[in-house]
């Protein structure tokens, strides 16, 4: 079928063009929402009878045919609304066809004297087409009626007096003209300007050819007078809109051009020059000093602007004196040495060395609470949204089943469709779709598609700092605590994130993962403290740290909780006195059953105590502690 709309639609060309019919290519069933629009760039130069530029222009395309009404010596008659065709006007030797049913259109040979425009005269039925216009030809395609189609192609296209009596161009009067030219403006230039341009257009109306582009150089012209300084631009301008209007009383087109006029007027009345008496005209000092104030002001104009935006999502921050801060009671870590409440962590990690795996053990104790790498507590279970940006559906449910993360997460597989999951960042709309999850923690693996999702390189400071940013502002306003980064090294495994240093700059815990002769480590460091390269390994389904090295912590811990005698102290406590924020040292040391532990007054929160009665002197001087 395609095929048959190809072949109809080059013969069809083909025979216009014997008959003398300039045609060039619209975009027809190419591009239905835009089917009449032109598919060349300058189609009154392109327009052509040649059959070699015709086939080479339409052959195997899904174009339109264009008819150049000018140079082919015809106007169209567009009956848009048929019941105001006049009775009495003979159409009968119009060649006619139509797109939609419920219109129609006319084509005629132009007269020998008094050639029609486009948009001329009292035709009120729709529009006239002539000179400096185009129409569509049958067998194109139509949005309504699936096609143009022929009615009648016998008629001879002479139109009748009465015909051409509707379409010769009215004498351009104007009150808006008149009222300018008798303003009694001081500017002699300005008027005198008028007065040529619109004899200009009135003689290009009336022969029927260039009235439009007559119209916009008159415009251009009046405004850059006024740019130079001489009075009365803006009413020049209105006065010579008027008598287009008188003209063309169904051109509309001319409106966009009026309104960029009148703004380029505007942005010029920002330079104050002088126009009266001997200095009507004078410029300030010459092109160079107008170009350049009319910079000045379309820059100050777009930087108001930009303050203008930035001000719609402003909210000014809060003070605290020192004291009100102390008064803040700071929550227990997430995951105790690894992630601080609220926090956020960035997971680096060599291609292929097991940073996934980690990840869905990571979603497993954060949703169910269970010590993560059977070592670190997690102070509460809470939703996890896990958004995974590198595997398919199917392999990352089986590896969630095979880490037991059965838990609450959620999982948001957007591979092949990254663009479309994260075009919205920094919209109300996400941050309220973000919020509708009730997600305590979220998990993105891993950085560089969600990056490259919203155009951002990621070596590019500026844009990865302003991107997480946006992203740390988002989870916030969704209610979201917790966010896990994860992102790749270089192939030389220094550890250090691949690209920008805003990466590692943004995040409070950085936690690395590295592999060397097949061997997997862990290690970790940040504001709650240092976790050194230890043995990553996995039993059962379980990933476990191997052989914990000696901790200078461990003895500075042991001695504050000695010299309390058996008291019972708080975690921050503990850490205050011993001088490290490295709590994961006293579960350790419970675990080994070095120290005492129960859990505190506040949920998460644990309490500590030494006693002779579970910790031996020979314990203590294993650990260093001197008796």
């Amino acid at each position: 079928m395609a095929q048959e709309y190809h072949e109809s639609v080059l013969q069809a060309a083909l025979d216009y063009a014997n008959q003398g019919l300039y045609v060039f290519p619209v975009k027809g069933a190419s591009d239905p929402a835009r089917a009449k629009e032109p598919a060349v760039g300058r189609w009154s130069e392109e327009s052509t009878t040649d059959p070699e530029v015709i086939v080479a222009m339409f052959a195997g395309t899904a174009y339109g045919i264009g008819l150049d009404c000018g140079k082919s010596g015809v106007f169209v008659l567009d009956g848009d609304r048929l019941d105001q065709v006049p009775k009495d006007l003979d159409l009968a030797e119009g060649w006619s066809w139509h797109g939609d049913p419920s219109r129609r259109s006319w084509l005629f040979k132009q007269p020998s004297s008094n050639p029609i425009g486009c948009g001329t005269g009292a035709w009120e039925a729709g529009e006239v087409k002539g000179n400096g216009g185009y129409v569509v030809l049958p067998p194109s395609f139509h949005p309504v009626g699936g096609s143009y189609v022929w009615e009648d192609q016998t008629g001879s296209r002479e139109a009748d007096r009465k015909i051409l009596s509707l379409l010769v161009p009215q004498s351009a009067k104007s009150t808006g003209g008149a009222d300018f030219l008798t303003a009694g403006h001081q500017c002699a230039k300005m008027a005198a300007t008028y007065a040529r341009r619109v004899a200009a257009l009135t003689s290009a109306a009336n022969a029927g050819t260039g009235r439009y582009p007559a119209m916009v150089s008159a415009m251009y012209e009046l405004a850059s007078l006024g740019a130079e300084g001489h009075s009365g631009s803006a009413d020049a301008l209105r006065g010579l809109k008027a008598v287009y209007r008188a003209i063309a009383p169904n051109d509309r087109d001319i409106d966009s051009e009026w309104r960029r006029a009148i703004r380029g007027l505007d942005m010029s009345g920002k330079l104050h020059y002088e126009c009266f008496g001997e200095n009507c005209g004078k410029r300030v000092e010459d092109d160079f000093a107008r170009d350049v104030a009319l910079r000045l002001y379309s820059m100050r104009v777009s930087a108001e602007a930009r303050r203008q935006l930035n001000l719609e999502g402003w909210e000014a921050p809060s003070g605290l004196t020192p004291i009100a801060l102390q008064e803040i009671k700071e929550p227990p870590p997430r995951i105790d040495a690894l992630m601080n409440a609220g926090g956020t962590v960035l997971l680096t990690a060599q291609n292929k060395t097991g940073k996934t795996t980690l990840l869905t053990r990571l979603a497993k104790a954060l949703s169910d609470g269970s010590p993560f790498l059977n070592e670190f507590e997690v102070s509460r279970p809470g939703r996890v949204g896990l958004f995974d940006l590198e595997m398919t559906p199917g392999m990352l449910g089986q590896w969630l089943g095979e880490a037991k993360a059965l838990g609450d997460i959620v999982v948001y597989c957007t591979r092949g469709r990254n663009q479309s999951a994260f075009s919205g960042l920094g919209s109300k709309e996400f941050a309220a779709w973000l919020k509708d999850q009730a997600l305590d923690s979220l998990i993105i693996d891993p950085l560089a598609p969600f990056l490259a999702s919203i155009g951002v390189d990621e070596s590019d400071n500026p844009g990865v700092r302003k991107a997480l940013m946006l992203l740390q502002d988002t989870t916030k306003e969704a209610g979201i605590n917790e966010l896990i980064l994860s992102h790749h090294t270089g192939w030389s495994d220094t550890g250090r994130a691949r690209g920008a240093s805003a990466f590692e700059d943004m995040a409070d815990m950085i936690w690395r993962l590295s592999r060397d002769n097949g061997i997997r480590t862990f290690s970790a460091f940040g504001r709650l403290g240092v976790i050194e390269p230890r043995e990553l390994t996995l039993e059962g389904t379980s990933l476990v740290l191997q052989g914990a090295p000696p901790n200078p912590d461990e003895q500075k811990l042991l001695r504050v909780l000695q010299d309390a005698a058996g008291a019972w102290l708080s975690t921050t406590d503990v850490l205050r006195q011993a001088g490290t924020r490295n709590s994961s040292v006293l579960h350790l040391l419970a675990a080994n059953g070095n120290i005492l532990k129960r859990e505190g007054r506040a949920v998460g929160a644990y309490q500590w105590a030494f006693t002779g009665e579970h910790t031996t002197d020979g314990m203590l001087r294993d650990f260093g502690v001197h008796l």
